[in-house]
């Protein structure tokens, strides 16, 4: 399947409609961008967003093991994915947030590797200070 701009924005639009997510629409943009980037490709950036909006849903419904972040991230969780449904190895994807009263605030997603970049994740190095699991 070809990659288009409709494809992008209902990928957009399905993370924007999460309930109980709180979601700055152009950091959304940037990051679903940055996926484009690492899966170019239609099936494979579908699979990579359908994995994101689970995910987002898993801690929004408090189902999700993630780490508390220390740092110049401090006060935000980092819960780590896969982008496929049949994950192997290490996960590949970040889902940066915090808590907020029966809410998450989303701070940015995208892959933990590539393209180096993930909104409001601007710490120079992959190491964004992980200190305990939750």
């Amino acid at each position: 399947m070809r990659l288009t701009n409709e494809l992008i924005a209902e990928a957009i639009k399905s993370v924007m409609q999460i309930p109980r997510a709180i979601l700055d629409v152009s950091n959304v943009a940037d990051d679903v961008k940055s996926i484009t980037d690492v899966w170019p490709e239609g099936n494979d950036f579908l699979m990579a967003m359908n994995c994101t909006v689970r995910a987002i849903l898993l801690v929004v419904e408090g189902r999700a093991r993630y780490s508390v972040l220390t740092k110049e991230l401090k006060g935000w969780n980092c819960f780590h994915y896969h982008s496929a449904r049949r994950p192997v190895g290490k996960a590949d994807m970040r889902l940066v947030f915090r808590q907020k009263d029966g809410t998450i605030e989303v701070l940015g997603f995208g892959h933990r590797y590539l393209p180096l970049r993930c909104s409001g994740c601007t710490s120079s190095s992959h190491d964004l200070g992980h200190s305990r699991s939750v």
